[in-house]
């Protein structure tokens, strides 16, 4: 009798503690928490997220000749820029 009383308690409590584990992991929150975030939303595609759903042309397309005359002027040594200078020019972009 003593040996099924323990089992039962030991049952009861595995089972609570099983419980207090799967509240702790439920996952909450996520890529998709936010409304700002999610592609779903009416929102998507405008702002900062400009023509990340475009199929077309490029969106900075119309932009890229300026900015390559501005990398260009830079003397770049096979593809590239010194970092002092790109924050340079990207500080003086920011500002316009």
């Amino acid at each position: 009798m003593t040996f099924s009383c323990s089992a039962t308690l030991l049952a009861v409590q595995l089972r609570r503690e099983n419980v207090v584990l799967n509240r702790l992991l439920v996952q909450s929150g996520g890529a998709f928490d936010s409304s700002t975030d999610n592609p779903f939303t009416n929102k998507w595609g405008e702002g900062a997220n400009a023509g990340i759903d475009y199929e077309g042309e490029w969106i900075v397309a119309n932009k890229k000749p300026e900015y390559d005359e501005i990398f260009m002027k830079l003397n770049p040594m096979n593809g590239k820029i010194k970092g002092s200078e790109a924050k340079k020019v990207t500080l003086r972009l920011l500002n316009l």
